[in-house]
């Protein structure tokens, strides 16, 4: 889930600007923790990549 305020600013981004979700899975298992990079929900052409979950800004992704 992204707050309002993520939402509001990665919808709002110059054209100079870049913006990144940063996804932590297994944060507190240093054996199995990873490190995903997800693109902007924005930024992407119909939220490629994304599925929505409900009517707020709460999107299901796909780590392949």
């Amino acid at each position: 889930m992204l707050g309002e305020s993520e939402v509001r600013r990665a919808s709002r981004l110059k054209p100079n600007e870049t913006n990144f979700i940063v996804y932590v899975c297994h944060v507190l298992d240093r054996d199995r923790r990873t490190i995903a990079v997800l693109p902007n929900p924005y930024g992407a052409p119909d939220l490629a990549g994304y599925e929505p979950v409900n009517n707020r800004l709460g999107l299901r992704f796909d780590l392949g």
